[in-house]
């Protein structure tokens, strides 16, 4: 019954008719299971296994050949190739090659594709049956190369730039294409420009630092430097005091703005200093015995020779500060920063040291 055609069903999708041959030819590249169903008539189906008209073994082309060899070509005189076995069903699908093109394996042997036997014929306007869950490589690959096809296959470069040059652009396309490069040399052009306007705004930007820069110091920062540098004033307040030598035992000067204050000798035993702003400030041989600078800012202050006996310095910020020769007999510093500080023994406490110098 070699003559038979049958219909081929799966997933009760229907293709066919096809020869008897092409279907031991799908059976034996694994696009047809013996589980699938096929009828001559589109009535009474039957599984493949079933029918008793396809035997276990596998059909063999008229050349003993694996599937995954690669064919050279032969096309109007002219050889091509090698190309894989999947890239000749493509060009056939394609119309890139037609049956009567030749095939060889070794550039010696020639055959016509439809002789070789590789190449089954699908009948015009049917699908090929996939394996299950399968997409068609052939609508696939055909649609990602459909552009550069003909100039894989026998490539002639000087035939396609004639080709090119006999078929010019037309008219909207050359519009589209001016007006591209029009619009390309003006962005150059701009861009050309851009840096000069980023010029003139750099310099008004750094004149205007400039100017913060000079007010500042002659605002705040200059009166700090008086303030400092002036005989010491035990009643003043605010940011840059001169408190050395002065007695602030017991005071009370929680969250006092302290900042580049000068405090050397002075006596703040008992103070309560929490939550202070000493940020910068010099307490040089001060007396802090007990006093409470929980929480203050410390940043980069000096304690040389300072006595912090019994100080509760815990979540302040000391980053900075330094410590030489200072007393620290029972300081408390369960939460503080000590970044970079100085310690009493030389070493610098490392970048994240809390509660301790690291």
């Amino acid at each position: 019954m070699s003559h038979q055609r049958w219909y081929v069903r799966r997933n009760a999708k229907v293709a066919g008719p096809f020869p008897q041959p092409q279907i031991e030819e799908y059976l034996a590249r694994g696009l047809l299971l013996r589980s699938d169903e096929i009828s001559p008539d589109r009535e009474a189906w039957v599984s493949v296994e079933q029918s008793g008209h396809f035997s276990h073994a596998p059909a063999k082309p008229a050349v003993a050949l694996p599937l995954h060899h690669r064919w050279y070509v032969r096309k109007n005189g002219k050889m091509a190739g090698p190309f894989p076995h999947a890239q000749i069903e493509e060009y056939l699908i394609l119309g890139r090659l037609v049956r009567s093109d030749e095939i060889s394996h070794d550039r010696e042997t020639w055959v016509s594709i439809q002789d070789s036997g590789y190449f089954p014929e699908t009948p015009k306007g049917e699908q090929m049956p996939q394996a299950a869950d399968e997409i068609t490589w052939q609508e696939e690959r055909a649609r990602a190369r459909h552009r550069w096809l003909d100039e894989r296959l026998y490539s002639d470069s000087e035939a396609a730039a004639e080709r090119r040059r006999a078929q010019p652009e037309p008219e909207p396309l050359q519009a589209l294409r001016h007006d591209h490069q029009l619009t390309t040399q003006l962005m150059r052009a701009e861009r050309s420009r851009r840096p000069k306007l980023w010029l003139g705004l750099l310099a008004l930007i750094t004149v205007a630092l400039a100017a913060g820069g000079i007010w500042y110091g002659q605002g705040e920062g200059m009166v700090l430097v008086k303030a400092q540098l002036g005989p010491p004033d035990c009643k003043a307040s605010g940011p840059g005091v001169n408190w050395a030598g002065c007695d602030k035992t017991a005071a009370n000067l929680r969250g006092a703005p302290l900042r580049h204050s000068r405090l050397d000798r002075s006596k703040l035993d008992e103070a309560d200093l929490q939550q202070a702003d000493l940020s910068f400030a010099s307490l040089a041989g001060a007396s802090l015995r007990a006093a409470n600078l929980e929480a203050a800012v410390l940043r980069a202050a000096d304690f040389t020779d300072a006595d912090l006996t019994g100080a509760n310095l815990g979540a302040s910020d000391l980053s900075y500060a330094t410590f030489s020769g200072a007393r620290l007999e029972g300081v408390r510093l369960e939460g503080a920063r000590l970044d970079k500080a100085a310690w009493v023994d030389g070493r610098i406490c490392a970048e994240g040291s809390v509660g301790a110098c690291r």
